[in-house]
């Protein structure tokens, strides 16, 4: 399947001239000293080659052996990236456009490609950095399905420990049951588990996409597919998923009714559409703020974390800090919406976020929105003193 061509995405990229093996129809064997490597923080082959249109097919590279044996001195790795085939003719009528003022060294190789005529070919391959698998769990991922639960629960479910863990548990159990397991296995297990010490939740979570990884290993089941199929399957199923969580019964740990319709939400494209559309709106009025608005360093992460840009955590300490990020809220009430990615940036946001209402009726009943009642706020300052003793306590 063609894919995009994303040279942000590239660790290096690799030439090799190819011909046909005889008597084999399909297979090709590398040939001729057309051998071409960038890597190391070189970008000028990989931008050309961002604008040629090139028909890129999405595969598996197999660093360390065969084609590629001299990315690396270490065993074979199979990393994700790009790879295309094409004449050796194609491709200097491609790129030539782009290839005025390059280097010396890449100059000389289009010259020395030139030299070669069919069959003999030209593949390229284009390796992905090692780190995007990583940054698309850590940032883009999370990002995204927290963007997806806080527009169909609302913001406080869609961070509620509650709620999360325990469509998590019936999820794991799900996978459970649909990978052969019974229903005794889960209650021993049950048994086994709440007969030892409580352990930490970093530490758990690491747990958990490890034994998920390789159960995936085992089920012959791609995680980031599998993730990004259901990502977009919950968005189609968003009036269904909505109507659930609504018909659930308060309090219980059992999911509700999906068969329960949920009025006034019944078109999830234009439901997309809208959080898109409000995205751009939200950044503007954000920029608008940055600008000519009372910004400390707080109500700073705050706008930040509601874009989905992470910053330092920096979190109101006291009531002038909280008075600037009601004031920001003021400006751009939308950022409301946003509240799960905030909580994201800290314990002692979650925190905050979790006691917000609360701190802010505080707040305005002690001092009036922007001190209009009064210069001090001392019950304010206690309440916010008494999230972070409270975090401190928990670590």
């Amino acid at each position: 399947m063609n894919t995009v061509y994303d040279p942000s995405l590239i660790a290096g990229v690799t030439c090799v001239l190819v011909e046909p093996v005889p008597n084999d129809e399909t297979s090709l064997t590398v040939t001729g000293d057309g051998i071409f490597s960038e890597r190391d923080g070189g970008t000028e082959l990989r931008d050309i080659l961002a604008q040629t249109g090139l028909p890129w097919e999405h595969d598996v590279i197999n660093r360390g052996r065969g084609l590629t044996w001299w990315l690396l001195d270490e065993d074979v790795t199979e990393v994700m990236g790009w790879r295309v085939t094409l004449a050796i003719k194609e491709f200097l009528s491609v790129t030539a456009p782009y290839r005025t003022g390059c280097s010396a060294r890449l100059d000389e190789w289009f010259k020395e490609i030139g030299k070669y005529r069919d069959p003999i070919k030209l593949t390229i391959m284009c390796s992905k950095k090692f780190s995007t698998v990583f940054d698309h769990l850590k940032g883009d991922y999370q990002k995204r399905s927290g963007e997806w639960a806080s527009s169909c629960f609302g913001p406080k479910v869609a961070i509620d420990c509650f709620h999360r863990r325990n469509r998590f548990i019936e999820e794991a159990i799900e996978l459970h049951q649909a990978s052969g397991g019974t229903a005794d296995e889960i209650i021993q297990l049950v048994k086994h588990v709440y007969n030892k010490p409580t352990g930490d939740p970093h530490q758990e979570v690491g747990g958990t996409m490890v034994t998920l990884a390789t159960l995936c290993n085992a089920l012959g089941v791609d995680l980031l597919h599998a993730g990004e199929d259901e990502l977009a399957r919950v968005w189609e199923e968003f009036p269904r998923i909505r109507a659930k969580q609504a018909s659930a019964q308060e309090g219980s740990p059992l999911p509700g009714d999906l068969n329960v319709p949920l009025p006034g939400i019944e078109d999830v494209s234009s439901a997309r559409s809208a959080c898109g559309s409000e995205k751009a709106s939200l950044e503007r009025k954000i920029l608008e703020w940055i600008a000519t608005g009372s910004v400390g360093a707080s109500s700073k992460a705050m706008a930040l974390a509601a874009c989905g840009i992470r910053s330092r955590a920096d979190h109101p300490h006291d009531p002038s800090d909280f008075n600037r990020c009601l004031q920001l809220l003021d400006a751009v009430p939308e950022i409301r919406s946003h509240f799960n990615q905030v909580a994201a940036l800290s314990s002692v946001w979650k925190r905050l976020i979790t006691e917000w209402d609360e701190l802010e009726e505080c707040f305005i009943t002690e001092a009036g929105p922007n001190w209009s009642k009064a210069r001090s706020a001392p019950k304010t300052y206690e309440a916010l003193a008494k999230v972070v003793r409270h975090i401190m306590d928990a670590t």
